[in-house]
Formats: C-alpha cells, sequence, structure tokens
C-alpha cells in the first residue's frame, strides 16, 4: 500500500491535520444550516451521533411447571432436566422494571413470564449490559441460543 505522506515529519503532519480538522468544522457548521435531505445525510456520515447505550438484555427463571406448557417443551427438546427454565428478553428499561411489567401483566408482557416467572438471573446478562438497541436484538437470540445450547430450557421472541 503506498504511503502518500511518508516523506513528511510530524510537524507537518500535524499541520495537515489541524487544517483538515479546520475544513471539517468548516463543512460541518455549513451542512447543519442546509436541510436537504442529502445534505442530512452527509451530514450524519461526517458527523454520526454518539451511539446512545439505552437496552440491555435480562433472563428471568421460569418454574419448572412451565415445562407442562407442549410449546415450551417442543421449543426445548434437548433441554437438561438439572437446568433452569429460562426467559431472554430485551429492554429500554432496567431488568427490575421490566420484570414488574411482565408480572402485571398488560400488551407487551410475556404470558409465560406473568404465569411461571419467578426472579432474574443477572448473572447471564450483567456484563453485557447497557448496549444500543440495534446490539440487544442481536444479543437477545445470540444469548437465548447459546443457554439453549449450555441445556437450559429457554423461552425469547
Amino acid at each position: 500500500m503506498p504511503r502518500p505522506y511518508a516523506d513528511r515529519n510530524i510537524e507537518q503532519l500535524k499541520s495537515l491535520v489541524e487544517e483538515h480538522e479546520k475544513e471539517r468544522e468548516t463543512l460541518l457548521a455549513e451542512l447543519k444550516k442546509r436541510r436537504t435531505p442529502k445534505a442530512r445525510a452527509l451530514l450524519r456520515r461526517l458527523d454520526p451521533p454518539e451511539p446512545t447505550l439505552d437496552h440491555c438484555v435480562y433472563v428471568i427463571e421460569l418454574d419448572p411447571d412451565v415445562l407442562g406448557l407442549n410449546d415450551f417443551r417442543d421449543r426445548n427438546p434437548d433441554h437438561n432436566p438439572e437446568y433452569s427454565c429460562l426467559y431472554v428478553g430485551m429492554t429500554s428499561k432496567s431488568p427490575e422494571q421490566r420484570l414488574e411489567e411482565h408480572k402485571r401483566g398488560g400488551d407487551l408482557s410475556s404470558p409465560k413470564v406473568k404465569r411461571f416467572g419467578l426472579h432474574l438471573r443477572p448473572e447471564f446478562y450483567e456484563r453485557l449490559n447497557p448496549m444500543t438497541e440495534e446490539d440487544a436484538e442481536r444479543e437477545e437470540s445470540e444469548l437465548a441460543c447459546t443457554l439453549q445450547k449450555a441445556g437450559y430450557a429457554v423461552w425469547w421472541n
């Protein structure tokens, strides 16, 4: 790979960087004044927003009686009976708040957690949180699959 600046000393490179930073700031200021879709797209490319780490994954232990449900049992044919039954989810709230919502019931609650939910299992998720929404969506299924492969009976959406 060619090195176009290999012959420059550090002071020259520093000067070039400062010059480009000033030019970049000028460009960003101009783009912020414009309202066209192309200008907004270019602004996002040059100055992307910081990702917001406002989501998390959580794991809830379920009462083993959940294995009495055909759909749960069918989804976990390789369940090790010595391991717990678990529910894996993602949320923009705290895991504690989300567990309470599940237990109260409602549109966004899982009937399995409402009926069989026991308590949170933070040892499975604490090291992962917080994360972006996109990462949480991906991590929810990855964590659930990992736990299921390890022998846990797992439910997730």
